[in-house]
């Protein structure tokens, strides 16, 4: 596998992406350099064993982190579309062999265990109110280690949704993300936003 982060990010911008994305879903999928920076954030917090990838999209991000060094990762996403490209993206870098991808809706879907790790970039919350919440709780019945990516200054809505469930939070990196003009309702031409990536761990758990 390519090892240079300069070489991983070219690759990733070379992905066949979402061109249809759903509004109401807020299928805001990360470019190449912010999908390399999400997975480089985890790294140091990861065991790098199965990751299970919710709301995948395209699969930046799974793609991502298996070029950098994560053994397996569960790829899931209600879009068909979404997985499509995904499906394309991994056999076009030879790595079909690391992801099961899944098509489901992840507030509906259920293990029969817990999973090592998650991570996702949820829904903002703002077409369909408190989707990110209802991201993050569906994850914590499912695995005790959780990488998300919100919208920065909410750091106390999060502390306190963190506590409740049981969960130390901590925030381990930030992304500039630019929302370009690819929904009816956006006025500008790109909107720049930053956005706060943040680890909730189980409070029993150790790094």
């Amino acid at each position: 596998m390519v090892s240079g982060k300069k070489n991983i990010a070219i690759q990733l911008s070379n992905l066949k992406a979402n061109y249809s994305p759903n509004f109401i879903l807020e299928q805001y999928e990360l470019d190449s350099e912010n999908s390399l920076n999400f997975i480089l954030n985890i790294l140091p917090h990861s065991e790098k064993k199965v990751i299970l990838d919710a709301g995948c999209g395209s699969g930046s991000l799974t793609i991502a982190a298996i070029k950098l060094g994560v053994n397996y990762v569960i790829s899931l996403d209600l879009d068909f579309n979404a997985l499509k490209n995904l499906k394309y993206n991994a056999k076009k870098y030879n790595m079909y062999q690391y992801i099961d991808i899944i098509q489901a809706d992840f507030l509906n879907f259920y293990l029969s265990r817990k999973i090592d790790e998650i991570m996702m970039n949820p829904p903002f919350g703002t077409k369909i109110r408190n989707m990110d919440k209802k991201f993050l709780i569906k994850s914590f019945d499912l695995s005790d280690k959780i990488f998300s990516l919100h919208k920065e200054r909410n750091d106390k809505f999060f502390i306190r949704l963190a506590k409740k469930n049981g969960c130390s939070l901590y925030k381990i990196g930030t992304l500039r993300y630019v929302i370009k003009n690819i929904f009816p309702f956006h006025r500008k031409k790109k909107h720049v936003i930053y956005l706060a990536q943040y680890l909730f761990l189980k409070k029993h758990d150790k790094e």
